[in-house]
């Protein structure tokens, strides 16, 4: 039977917190491994001030958030980090249990709001997500939020940064899915022609990048459990498309050959990154296409 995967569509808290407990024999309390994602010329001036005052040597490791929160879950049974120095609340949240309580004896001193209420999470500083425009090459386009970004006078000149790596872009996606949330809407005639394809004995999927308030309260809307037979989506496995683990999961979960499968999404990578591990891959270009499109690819 063939199946078919469909591709659904604050304040930026920067967070300091220590990672999991090291092998006692290998602990040095004059020796502190940092991994942090910020730029080498903010991290420095710190740590050498801190190297300066306590006469603990520091060794960081710079990498992207996403890089660094990999290294850190796989190491989890033998962590070799001692902190983790930056990231998200939204991001870290998935691995939170590979974190050891902690509490700063500076605790009393942050505002209620940024306290730790996680009890592993020290906040080190609120930076709001912005759009940055180059006033010299804009022109007349006016940007005053996301959706002007949809400007087709924009396409190719807009520089962002790959989610699945920096914790800062990874905000500004949530950001984006709580601005078009209220209007985010169904393709009519696509959702019944989907219930045809599910009668026909077709089983349905959802394999979506997506956060999880946006999600829910769509997934409310919609009914969307009555629709389709299962679904993965970002951030319940803190995974992304086009990254070939969330396609095996969805695999393994609901027990689908390749072979037999039928990806349709909307961005070029993420069909590349299916074809890969032998899903059929289809690129939607024209959401309106989709009916003649799942037409050919079923035979119907």
């Amino acid at each position: 039977m063939k199946k078919i995967m469909l591709s659904l569509l604050g304040i930026f808290m920067i967070l300091f917190t220590g990672c999991g407990e090291k092998n006692e024999e290998k602990v040095d309390d004059k020796q502190l491994t940092v991994y942090c994602p910020h730029p080498l010329e903010f991290i420095d001036p710190l740590v050498k001030e801190f190297e300066n005052e306590t006469g603990v040597s520091v060794e960081v490791i710079a990498a992207g958030t996403g890089e660094l929160m990999k290294r850190i879950e796989s190491e989890k049974d033998n962590p070799l980090a001692d902190v983790l120095w930056g990231g998200t609340i939204t991001t870290v949240e998935p691995i939170k249990e590979c974190f050891l309580p902690y509490t700063s004896k500076n605790e009393s001193a942050f505002y209620d709001r940024y306290k730790n209420k996680e009890g592993n999470v020290t906040r080190f500083t609120a930076v709001p997500s912005v759009i940055m425009v180059n006033s010299n090459l804009i022109g007349d386009i006016k940007i005053e939020g996301y959706e002007d970004l949809l400007n087709p006078a924009l396409k190719g000149k807009i520089a962002f940064s790959d989610p699945a790596k920096s914790s800062s872009s990874f905000e500004h996606l949530v950001n984006m899915l709580y601005a078009i949330a209220d209007v985010i809407f169904p393709i009519e005639k696509n959702i019944e022609f989907v219930k045809e394809i599910k009668k026909r004995g077709y089983k349905l999927y959802i394999l979506s990048n997506f956060h999880k308030k946006a999600f829910r309260r769509i997934e409310r809307l919609y009914n969307l459990d009555s629709i389709f037979d299962g679904k993965i989506v970002s951030f319940e496995v803190n995974l992304l498309k086009p990254e070939k683990e969330i396609y095996e999961v969805l695999l393994g979960k609901y027990s689908l050959n390749p072979d037999e499968t039928i990806f349709i999404d909307d961005t070029f990578e993420n069909i590349v990154a299916a074809k890969k591990i032998g899903i059929k891959g289809i690129e939607l270009k024209d959401f309106n296409e989709l009916e003649n499109i799942l037409k050919g690819a079923c035979s119907l």
